[in-house]
């Protein structure tokens, strides 16, 4: 059965979002100096070139890509009903709350518990890698969770029927993704709306990603140093660890990013993720 949301206002002005977890608002502040403290602070100099960058690189591809994030809006829409976007709240720098934007590859009104049962698996170092699959949906059945896979849409019948052909390609394990959700996921190019995220200046082009609040209701101190920085599209362990190291592995490579951050680290970080996005090693 669905966990029932409740509704907050965002840092968006006129946003209403959708909170599957409200008791984190805000992380302990003695807890984010403490981790602040841990690492040596970013030059003046070195944040500005980073958000010029971001601002400049991201607009140019918002620009370029405009006739793919147009085709992408529209298949979503013949394909299954509900928004062209999906708005989730996750947890910025310093602990602040913002609304992050992704292309729709879930049905609408899916169920979000089983990625908060996968990612605490995965946060306990119980296996998985906090992606919704064969050992999260067995967990969730031994528990009596039951989560039948929506029908398609009327519209979505020819596009539809022809991805669910390849399901197992497109590695469709987690009954919740539509069709044109997992292709998009495969690429990751349901990521691309993130790219305003990266404008308003809620996250970076490089960074660690953003978690959501519940995963953060189980980090102890040394996770809370990836809070530290603005998070990103991608990052170190978007492009050489994604899907492949279990999470302290994941917050060590975080640390040692944020210690050795740098301009030149950023550009090289940016240019992997192409390759990184074309093996389907993308963010999430």
């Amino acid at each position: 059965m669905a966990q029932n949301p409740t509704t907050a206002h965002s840092s968006i002005p006129g946003a209403a979002i959708h909170l599957l977890d409200s008791s984190i608002m805000a992380l302990p502040e003695k807890m984010l100096v403490d981790a602040t403290l841990a690492l040596p602070q970013a030059s003046r100099s070195y944040l500005m070139m980073k958000r010029t960058l971001d601002i400049g690189l991201s607009a140019l591809v918002l620009l370029a890509l405009a006739p793919l994030l147009a085709l992408i809006a529209v298949l979503i829409r013949l394909t299954s009903r509900g928004p062209i976007l999906f708005r989730q709240v996750r947890v910025g720098e310093g602990g602040r709350l913002f609304v992050m934007y992704k292309f729709r590859s879930m049905y609408h009104d899916a169920d979000h518990t089983l990625h908060q049962l996968a990612y605490t698996q995965f946060i306990q170092g119980k296996g998985g890698n906090g992606k919704v699959g064969s050992q999260t949906l067995a967990l969730a059945s031994a528990e009596g969770q039951g989560h039948a896979t929506p029908p398609l849409a009327p519209r979505a019948a020819r596009i539809g029927r022809v991805l669910w052909r390849i399901r197992g390609l497109l590695h469709l394990e987690d009954p919740r993704i539509t069709p044109v959700g997992a292709l998009l996921r495969l690429t990751s190019l349901d990521e691309l709306p993130q790219l305003f995220n990266v404008l308003a200046g809620h996250m970076s082009l490089v960074g660690p990603r953003p978690p959501i609040p519940y995963e953060v209701r189980l980090y102890q101190s040394k996770h809370l140093l990836r809070l530290t920085v603005r998070p990103g599209l991608t990052g170190i362990w978007q492009v050489y660890g994604r899907g492949h190291v279990p999470f302290e592995q994941m917050v060590d490579m975080d640390i040692e990013y944020i210690r050795r951050r740098g301009v030149w680290q950023d550009f090289k970080l940016i240019v992997l993720t192409l390759p990184a996005m074309l093996h389907a090693h993308g963010p999430r």
